[in-house]
């Protein structure tokens, strides 16, 4: 018996990967960092990893590298808090990834414009987002429908259904391509469970004929960190019970492949998937900048490494200490590591601006990371 192989029947190219997750640029609300988001999924096997804290692009950066040293997609995001009028306080999330340069660019642009706007929290009107589309500035990003906390979702609790298909609608307009998203964390909110809202937004997906994505709301990166991740809620609480803050649900954290088969039917599983794939086949995204990117140092010396290394063993020498080994060996480090990442020409050139301050009898006092540096000591940049 021959058997037919159908789309439908075919694996998945890739299993779950997140799209929709939040490091510690979500403020008071996750608790991962950046690297250790990256290296987590990196180490699950997973292809690609989307960023979309609240409100914020800030980690967009350290994304990029990190998935770029780890050999997987990056996909810079955000939570866009949405509203119809900013000064109703009534905002909405949405998801919001670059999948290629172009995206990415049109992302900044879109948070830039957010910030602009800032009314409690940095807000994109839907007006704002139509003016977006009709200047083209909304190619090379994907969006979503978002979490229980996003428009469509919320008009689905409130049963309007058709007025979530023509938002849906309206979104796959604006945006190429537009996903139905769905999640499942076991959490009931106004008398629907997640699985039965995620069913109603897959019938609203097939009916007009969109893809869906499938995420798990990711706040940190292990199950176990769940404890950690509610005291942090309890703290920030605002309200009489902390407890109201803490998250319901059995986890948001990083889930595998295996997770999210258990939260799904496994027909939303397989269409969710098949969007996840969807974003990878997008996937076009440079930052040449970020990968040749050092920094641009004024050179005052033709030699700086020479020049900075002279000066701090003269000026160990006269202060009598050219023969401690602590302080030779601790100088040593130093200009090496000053020489590997090639600061001695700023070093140089921040010490002719305090030597100058000197000479005119103008107090200052330095500041940074490295005004404890015997290097910064020797060179008269912080002083004794």
């Amino acid at each position: 018996m021959k058997i037919k192989i159908t789309r439908s029947t075919l694996p998945p190219k890739h299993g779950f990967w997140s799209l929709h997750t939040h490091s510690r640029f979500s403020v008071n609300d996750a608790i991962s960092d950046v690297s250790q988001i990256v290296r987590t999924v990196a180490e699950m096997g997973q292809p690609a990893i989307g960023l979309t804290d609240h409100g914020n692009i800030a980690g967009s950066v350290q994304l990029y590298k990190a998935a770029k040293k780890h050999g997987i997609l990056p996909f810079p995001g955000t939570e866009l808090y949405v509203a119809h009028n900013r000064r109703s306080r009534d905002f909405y999330h949405m998801l919001v990834n670059a999948y290629n340069t172009e995206g990415y660019q049109n992302l900044v642009k879109i948070s830039s414009l957010s910030h602009r706007s800032f009314y409690y929290k940095p807000v994109i009107e839907l007006s704002d987002l139509a003016a977006l589309y009709e200047a083209g500035l909304l190619k090379g990003l994907s969006a979503t429908s978002g979490c229980y906390f996003g428009m469509v979702s919320q008009l689905i609790a409130e049963d309007k259904i058709t007025d979530a298909e023509i938002l849906a609608k309206t979104m796959a307009k604006w945006f190429d391509p537009f996903f139905i998203e769905i999640q499942n964390h076991n959490i009931t909110e106004n008398e629907i469970s997640d699985a039965e809202r995620s069913t109603i937004l897959v019938d609203i997906a097939n009916r007009l004929g969109m893809p869906v994505v499938i995420t798990q709301d990711s706040h940190y990166c292990h199950e176990h960190q769940k404890p950690v991740h509610e005291t942090l809620k309890r703290l920030v609480a605002f309200g009489n019970d902390p407890d109201d803050a803490v998250f319901p649900g059995d986890g948001f954290h990083l889930a595998d492949d295996q997770w999210i088969k258990g939260h799904h039917e496994p027909s939303h599983y397989e269409k969710g998937i098949e969007g996840l794939n969807h974003l990878i086949d997008l996937h076009d995204l440079s930052i040449p900048q970020l990968e040749n990117y050092s920094y641009n140092i004024p050179f005052t010396v033709d030699d700086p490494d020479r020049e900075l290394a002279d000066r701090c063993r003269q000026a160990l020498t006269d202060r009598g200490l050219d023969k401690k080994k602590e302080y030779v060996n601790r100088l040593n480090t130093e200009l090496e590591i000053i020489s590997d990442t090639g600061m001695a020409g700023y070093i140089i050139l921040v010490a002719e601006v305090t030597d100058w301050c000197s000479e005119k009898g103008i107090f200052y006092q330095a500041r940074g990371s490295a005004s404890g540096s015997i290097v910064c000591w020797l060179t008269d940049i912080t002083q004794a």
